[in-house]
């Protein structure tokens, strides 16, 4: 339902799974609008989906972040302001809507020659917030890593990511990203001569 490719409505949805003459279309808008779910479970459902049957055995999960930008307008609209709009026309790259951040399963598809990102889990990003992008993704990585735990995870970020909320991760984990215009590289302390002050 959620990979439907057409119109992104709840008949298309019902269309695109196959169900249309088996449910009737109410009960798909009650799902939706009224039925309790949480999203991080059926999240984590899908990415046990994908790691079973499209990932190797053993083989590393590659989990892309980025955030992107679902124009919404409207008084009642939790969670909308401006934000940065990577696809907008034009010089000024602003749009108003939610900003979600997205986390996706790479794989590589028996019929396609390059590799297909898969959303599985999603943060709203608030302006103002108390928790910023970087915080967001890295609660959406933990929660692949603790129900992958058997798998290495390799996690490929834009530089947005680069800081310090991706610090500390365990030893199964990778982070990837381009380094920020002004990072400082330096080699590793050289060990201490016993005299005071630290070696140059």
């Amino acid at each position: 339902m959620i990979a439907q490719p057409v119109s992104r409505t709840v008949c298309g949805m019902l269309t695109g799974a196959g169900l249309a003459r088996v449910w009737q279309h109410c009960r798909a808008h009650r799902y939706f609008s009224a039925a309790r779910w949480c999203p991080r479970q059926l999240g984590l459902g899908m990415a046990e989906l994908i790691v079973t049957h499209l990932v190797a055995p053993g083989a590393p999960i590659t989990v892309a972040i980025d955030d992107t930008l679902f124009r919404r307008r409207g008084k009642k609209v939790h969670g909308v302001g401006w934000f940065h709009d990577g696809s907008a026309a034009g010089q000024v790259k602003l749009g108003y809507g939610n900003n979600w951040v997205v986390a996706a399963i790479i794989v590589t598809l028996p019929y396609l020659s390059r590799p297909v990102a898969l959303p599985v889990l999603g943060a709203l990003a608030v302006k103002g917030g108390d928790r910023s992008k970087p915080d967001l993704a890295r609660d959406l990585v933990d929660a692949l890593a603790e129900r992958f735990a058997d798998h290495t995870i390799h996690v490929v970020g834009d530089a947005a990511y680069g800081c310090g909320a991706f610090a500390g991760l365990c030893p199964d984990m990778t982070m990837t990203t381009r380094a920020r215009s002004n990072a400082v590289f330096s080699e590793p302390a050289p060990p201490r001569t016993g005299k005071r002050g630290r070696p140059a």
